[in-house]
């Protein structure tokens, strides 16, 4: 009954298969065209040819013919400049029928200009595997009501953790204690003692190291610990949606508590001179601090500061932390927005329908597998909890440079749980049960990023100057004398908000309370 069963389905699957075919307007004697942008790293050896003519471009190419009748072209998009390129295409009227960007900002200003293609309409037609594999994401491309592109799918979204030497822990009585997903939490006082003890007994003399990051809206080595003092009484989404962290009711005290602490001696004392994460890395991996938070896989990669700690320190232990206020409730901080690359289609194509029929195909698991991961038994073997080990590689294995960037529809594997089980494929054995429950301590509490759907023109106006302000006020809050942090702080809060920051948070208000009403 059981194989009657599959063969039931799988004559369906053929016969809905044939029947998307026979609705297609193209054929063999009639066939579609398609032209893809596609990004240029010039990192080929031209014996393997170079970013639009590859065996991997190429085997699309056959692919797509022989299943939809659609010829493809590839066209070059140098990676360095790429978003300049695009309004140089859109002018001169020549764009690819598929362009590709990141940057919300592209999609919004084009969509608002009548410069895209809106694709509601061909999705429902031709775009099954869109709506099914990519509906979640399909939200993020629309703007004033249409569907002005078509968006990829994230498959693992937490950012930023916190870290801990669990063996200095150890060293001065205090026991990490980690739940079912290896997630350790330890509030925020808690924290202090521990470095405190930590400086006391000579087991480093500066515990905590901290980033310069003068021109980000999020602060990847603070937020774990700012975020944790967070009144969440009076924080309302609005709050979240509309306002930089500097303004939420709470994260004023939690730069008080990291002034206090540099003013203790706990923070290293010149970590915001350096531009760049030489020294941060250094101080790392050469066990000068104990304590740090970055975007939760960056420490943790191979060749990266944790492996070079355990290489230059063997009995150094490393967990994630998850740090909390005193009620236990872990510090709120961003994760990745669930959608990567926007697909869009310049309203002038005269191709959008392959565009999307184009897409579509992409959406297919076992095209996203092949391109992705190769030919298994040659790049790959299949392992039973569905993840892709390519430590077993052929020595003679066709290579595959730059192939991820053929793979528009998913950035990185769409089922969580295998891309769980495959980010720690390349690293030390070590290293890789603290680099799963980093990413699950990630996910302790977080926030997204709130897609207004339309451009907040006054960001793009004030947006440099405004991030650098912001970078100004974390550095001279957390480094300036105790008693003159409050006029510290609320002065260049003031001088922020005067410099076009109030307007930025009106502008965004009146977006989220239209958008909400809705």
């Amino acid at each position: 009954m059981k194989r009657t069963l599959v063969l039931l389905m799988a004559a369906l699957m053929v016969m809905a298969s044939l029947s998307a075919m026979a609705e297609s307007p193209f054929t063999a004697d009639s066939p579609g065209e398609v032209s893809v942008a596609v990004f240029d790293r010039s990192n080929m050896d031209t014996n393997y040819g170079d970013a639009t003519n590859n065996y991997w471009a190429n085997w699309i190419k056959e692919q797509v013919l022989e299943q939809l009748n659609i010829e493809v072209t590839f066209v070059a998009m140098p990676r360095s400049n790429s978003d300049s390129i695009i309004p140089v295409w859109m002018a001169g009227g020549n764009c690819p029928d598929i362009f590709i960007s990141y940057s919300p900002a592209i999609l919004y200003d084009y969509a608002e200009q009548g410069g895209l293609y809106e694709l509601s309409e061909l999705i429902e037609q031709y775009g099954p595997n869109i709506t099914s594999e990519l509906g979640e994401q399909l939200p993020y491309g629309h703007v004033s009501g249409g569907q002005y592109a078509i968006v990829a799918k994230r498959g693992l979204v937490a950012h930023v953790s916190a870290f801990i030497r669990k063996d200095w822990c150890e060293a001065v009585g205090y026991e990490l204690v980690a739940d079912e997903n290896g997630v350790v939490s330890i509030t925020y006082d808690d924290l202090e003692k521990v470095m405190t003890q930590w400086k006391e007994q000579g087991l480093c003399e500066y515990p905590m190291a901290m980033l310069q990051e003068p021109t980000t809206y999020e602060a990847e080595s603070m937020d774990s610990f700012t975020h944790a003092f967070i009144d969440y009484e009076n924080l309302t989404d609005e709050d979240v949606a509309v306002k930089p962290d500097i303004l939420w009711p709470g994260v004023k005290e939690g730069y008080r508590w990291l002034n206090k602490l540099y003013n203790n001696g706990l923070i290293q004392p010149d970590w915001a001179i350096y531009g760049d994460e030489t020294e941060w890395k250094s101080w790392i991996s050469n066990g000068k601090v104990g304590v740090w938070a970055h975007a939760y896989w960056r420490e943790l990669a191979k060749k990266e500061s944790v492996e070079a700690l355990y290489a230059n320190h063997p009995e150094a232990e490393v967990v994630p932390i998850s740090v909390t206020n005193n009620d236990g409730v872990a510090a709120l901080v961003d994760r990745y927005v669930p959608y990567g690359m926007y697909m869009m289609v310049p309203v002038y194509s005269q191709h959008a329908a392959e565009a999307v029929m184009y897409i579509d195909w992409l959406s297919k698991y076992e095209n996203f597998e092949y391109l992705a991961y190769g030919q298994e038994g040659e790049h790959y073997t299949k392992l039973e909890n569905g993840a892709h080990d390519a430590s077993t590689a052929l020595p003679d294995a066709r290579p595959r440079i730059s192939v991820g960037d053929l793979v528009l529809t998913y950035n990185g594997n769409p089922d969580r749980d295998v891309a769980v089980a495959e980010m720690t494929s390349a690293i030390d054995e070590r290293l890789k049960p603290v680099y799963e429950a980093a990413y699950y301590t990630a996910l302790e509490n977080t926030f997204e990023p709130y897609d207004f759907g339309k451009t907040i023109v006054a960001r793009g106006d004030y947006g440099l100057s405004l991030n650098e302000k912001i970078g100004e006020i974390r550095v001279k809050a957390i480094t300036g004398a105790v008693d003159a942090f409050d006029a510290t702080y609320d002065t260049l809060v003031e001088e922020f908000l005067g410099m076009g920051g109030q307007t930025v948070i009106d502008e965004s208000l009146a977006a989220y309370q239209e958008k909400e009403a809705k």
